[in-house]
């Protein structure tokens, strides 16, 4: 089943073949955790490196297109693959950040609250340019942070093979999280200032400001006497920010949590199998 998959991969199948190819060793997987549900030792580690690699291989499936990109988010959420991510794949959170922030379903909104709170508790096992850019907006409110991680994504995405193709959408949506988050916290906004944290120039950003607030919807507009960005209602501005710094708290709270817990499952692993100190590959033989 494995070299079905490879093949398919390697011959460039269509959408269809290769989905097909992955679902039967998914689905193979997934049957044979429930046959060894709840045993330890060498079978279940067997399970874990399986789903490892499978989360591997679903690069090649699935971010050829929004529709993959989806589905590959719907993946990484289920609770078994979420393990997977958090004890034997972190590096894959690169990717998971990048379909999350290119989603545009109404469900978007939770699943950026999930990865928050991911990205809170594997902050100090696993960071990259993309994930640090998240968190500095999203949870540390640090525009300065978040403008200097923007330039290294998009360094480090052009350089991905599976994210290079992304890289305009990538930009677009990470330059309108910042933004919307900007504009939260602030009732007047200078131009020239939002456009350092774009990494813009000001002609350019304010054009591009124009057409977000327009394209979104978003109670904002442009006062050109003074070349600022005037928000809307004030109170609703105000409210928004206590729900977000209490959010943030609580995400901090989760990633102190998930700490203290990781220290319990190291030394537990340690009498059985821990993946970020066995060196396993990431992929199939």
């Amino acid at each position: 089943m494995w070299g079905i998959l490879a093949a398919a991969v390697c011959g460039c199948a269509e959408g269809a073949k290769l989905r097909a190819a992955f679902k039967t060793v998914r689905d193979k997987i997934d049957q044979k955790a429930q046959i060894s549900l709840g045993t330890a030792g060498p079978r279940g580690r067997g399970i874990l490196q399986e789903r490892a690699w499978l989360l591997h291989w679903s690069l090649f499936v699935f971010f050829d297109s929004e529709e993959g990109l989806d589905e590959m988010t719907d993946l990484m959420m289920q609770d078994p693959y979420m393990q997977v991510l958090q004890t034997a794949a972190p590096h894959l959170l690169r990717y998971f950040s990048v379909a999350v922030l290119l989603n545009t379903t109404p469900r978007k909104r939770q699943l950026l609250e999930r990865l928050e709170q991911l990205l809170a508790q594997e902050q100090n096992y696993y960071s990259d340019p993309v994930t640090e850019f998240i968190n500095a907006v999203t949870v540390r409110f640090d525009f300065d942070a978040a403008s200097d991680r923007l330039a290294e994504c998009e360094t480090v995405i052009r350089g991905d093979f599976f994210l290079q193709r992304w890289l305009d959408d990538f930009m677009e949506m990470a330059r309108l999280l910042v933004f919307k988050t900007y504009c939260l916290i602030h009732k007047n906004i200078e131009i020239k200032t939002l456009s350092l944290r774009l990494r813009m120039d000001e002609q350019q950003a304010e054009r591009w400001i124009g057409r977000s607030i327009r394209a979104h919807r978003l109670d904002a507009r442009i006062d050109s006497s003074t070349n600022t960005i005037v928000m809307g209602d004030v109170n609703e501005s105000v409210y928004k920010i206590v729900l977000e710094k209490t959010r943030t708290l609580t995400v901090k709270t989760i990633g102190a949590i998930g700490q203290v817990q990781r220290q319990g499952f190291s030394v537990n692993a340690s009498k059985s199998y821990n993946p970020r100190q066995s060196g396993g590959r990431a992929g199939p033989n």
